[in-house]
């Protein structure tokens, strides 16, 4: 939290959070602490800055690079000419991206259109946003 002296940020600590959560609403009730004493006046308007959980050095690829069929996810991934067909664990996702805790390495290129139905050591051919009209 922005300290409203102007001073350095002052820690808060969640007390209390709803067991779980409705996914059409954006709020969630949240009971905050001060985690040591502050000198905030009771009243005083503040401004929050909640730290979400963050992963660090993970790999990333578009979500519309993610394979579901049945009880499995893949991501298919461009090895020479062929397309390699890889079961992937993912961890946080959202609608642009996936991020992947296992089954892929950083800096390998990931098939993202045209995956869908394709088989295991299929023949492609590959482009570049940069090479489309």
């Amino acid at each position: 939290m922005a300290n409203p002296a102007g001073g350095s940020d002052i820690a808060l600590k969640v007390i209390s959070r709803p067991a779980a959560v409705d996914p059409g609403t954006a709020a969630v009730p949240l009971r905050l602490s001060f985690a040591a004493l502050s000198p905030v006046p009771i009243g005083a308007p503040v401004q929050l800055s909640i730290n979400a959980e963050e992963h660090r050095d993970v790999v990333l690829v578009p979500a519309q690079a993610v394979v579901r069929e049945a009880n499995e996810t893949a991501v298919f991934v461009a090895n020479g000419d062929k397309a390699e067909r890889r079961t992937v664990r993912l961890g946080l996702t959202d609608e642009k991206q996936a991020e992947i805790t296992e089954g892929i390495k950083a800096g390998e290129s990931v098939i993202v259109t045209g995956q869908a139905g394709l088989p295991d050591g299929a023949k492609i051919a590959a482009s570049s946003p940069e090479s489309k009209p």
